[in-house]
Formats: structure tokens, C-alpha cells, sequence
């Protein structure tokens, strides 16, 4: 169901929320409000609220004979619903998948995009503007889900996979929630998209190449590191060789100077002292 609409036929106009008609139609002046058409979103086709159902949330509802372009929207809320015009809006995204993390940037954006003749739609169909981390094509197409309450079903993930569409899932904050204030629930989504947000690949016709050339540069950082500590472990026993070649000249230069020391005591020492005797008895005859 629709839930925001412009107030005038023009994308540029004030967004409002079924809300803000209720409180309209509570005010002085319901008239107004009653006998005004409203324009969606996208496309600005005719639409007339939907407030007094007994059965159904009050919405917005497109006016007979139109809503060509678009779909009711089922069960979507309206943060889901003015989270596609924020990013519309901004014309880039802040996301990390995996441990690859980039701002996307959009050269166009389309709301929900109809595939298949109309069995799905995007809730976001982006152009590629520039390079990005995650390898998606300059000028390539993007399909961007956006993930509040449901998850994107397997039978939309399976069309995306057999046409290969570039296709990714970004989640909502949950405790981002519409609390009277459309202003103010259009700058919480601001600032959210604003901020990186992590997404999911739906698919990506590169992503196992990216994936395949991330394991083979981590395995060749992997071999790097093992011959790096192979060439230290290495230089570390060359270091120790030489230091245990040092210790065994300096142990062989010790001992050869003990043997030294040793001889001059047991042949230099006595001949000083025989000649000391002699001089000794010498001194006695002159004495």
C-alpha cells in the first residue's frame, strides 16, 4: 500500500503521508482535503486517499484508469516506501559487503522497475556512475533491494540469477519508525543511508572472480609470510653459527694463553730463582 504521496503533479513537490491527511480531514477545512488528487511518488500518477476502510490501513490508492506505471505495493510501510525516495534522492549508497566497503554513486534511479512483465519489480534500478570497490561496471545496472520487515523472495533472487541482473540487499533499521512526522522520519533515513550500512549480494556475475582473486591474494600474502619468517628463522641460525664460532675462538685463544702462562711458570720462574740463589752465595763470599 501507498502511503506518502507528492501533493502536487510535479516530483519536486512536498511529500506527505496518508497521515497528514487524516489530520486534514480532522481540521477545519476537510473539503480541501476530501475533493484533493494526490501523485505518487515515481511517476506522479493520479491518486485519491483511502482513509474511512474498515478493513484495510488508510493508503493511498491510485484513481480508475490509472496506475499504469506502478503497482499498489502490497504490504510495503512507509518507511520502506520513503526509504526509495531518500536514496533516490541522494543518488548513492554507503555499504559494506563482505569486508569490501564503498559509496556507490548513481548517475540515474528508477523506482521500482518492472522485470518480466511485471511479476517483479525493483524497489531500485541504478546506473553505475564511477569505479567502486566492488567491481560493479562503470555504467553497468544495479538492482537495489531494500530489506525492512521482508526479505526479497527466492523466486525474484532465481530471476535475477538466470538473467544475470547485478543485484544487491540492503536492510532498513528497524528502530527507524514513522512517528507522525514525515520531515523528520525523511532525515532519520537521511542520515542512515548517509552512514555505511552493511548489504548482501542477491547476485553479481563478478563476485565469484572477486572472490577467487581475494583468496588468491591472500594466499600469495600467506606464502610471503611464511618465506619471511623461513628467511629470519634462516638468518637467525647463520647469527648463531657466527656467535658459536666466536665463542670457540675465544675459548681456543683462552686455552692457548693458559698453556702460556702455564710454561713460562714451569721453565722461565725456576731459572729466575736458580739465578737468584747464585747471586745469594755470591754475596755471602764478598760479604
Amino acid at each position: 500500500m501507498k502511503y506518502l504521496a507528492h501533493l502536487e503533479n510535479n516530483l519536486e513537490s512536498k511529500i506527505i503521508s496518508i497521515y497528514d491527511v487524516i489530520k486534514g480531514l480532522n481540521g477545519e477545512n476537510p473539503i480541501e482535503w476530501e475533493e484533493r488528487t494526490y501523485f505518487s511518488l515515481w511517476y506522479n500518477t493520479p491518486m485519491i486517499a483511502k482513509v474511512n476502510s474498515s478493513k484495510r490501513k488508510p493508503h493511498f490508492a491510485f484513481k480508475k484508469g490509472f496506475g499504469g506505471n506502478e503497482n499498489s505495493g502490497g504490504g510495503e510501510s512507509i518507511e520502506h516506501h520513503l526509504s526509495k525516495k531518500v536514496i533516490y534522492d541522494l543518488k548513492s549508497i554507503n555499504i559494506k559487503i563482505g569486508d569490501i566497503s564503498d559509496i556507490l554513486q548513481f548517475s540515474e534511479v528508477i523506482i521500482e522497475q518492472p522485470f518480466n512483465n511485471r511479476l517483479y519489480k525493483a524497489d531500485l534500478y541504478c546506473k553505475i556512475k564511477s569505479e567502486n570497490n566492488f567491481n560493479f561496471p562503470f555504467g553497468s545496472m544495479l538492482v537495489v533491494e531494500l530489506h525492512s520487515t521482508n526479505k526479497v523472495k527466492k523466486s525474484k533472487q532465481k530471476f535475477c540469477r538466470d538473467n544475470n541482473i547485478t543485484s544487491i540487499e540492503v536492510d532498513i533499521w528497524k528502530k527507524i519508525k514513522f512517528e507522525d512526522d514525515i520531515e523528520l522520519l525523511q532525515r532519520q533515513l537521511k542520515g542512515y543511508f548517509n552512514k555505511q550500512n552493511f548489504a548482501k549480494i542477491l547476485h553479481d556475475p563478478n563476485w565469484k572472480k572477486i572472490v577467487a582473486e581475494r583468496k588468491q591474494k591472500e594466499e600469495v600474502l600467506e606464502l610471503n609470510k611464511k618465506e619471511e619468517k623461513k628467511q629470519e628463522l634462516k638468518r637467525i641460525n647463520i647469527q648463531h653459527e657466527q656467535e658459536k664460532l666466536l665463542k670457540e675462538r675465544k675459548k681456543r685463544t683462552l686455552e692457548k694463553q693458559s698453556q702460556l702462562n702455564k710454561f713460562k711458570v714451569e721453565h722461565i720462574k725456576p731459572e729466575l730463582n736458580k739465578k737468584s740463589i747464585w747471586r745469594q752465595f755470591l754475596d755471602l763470599i764478598f760479604k
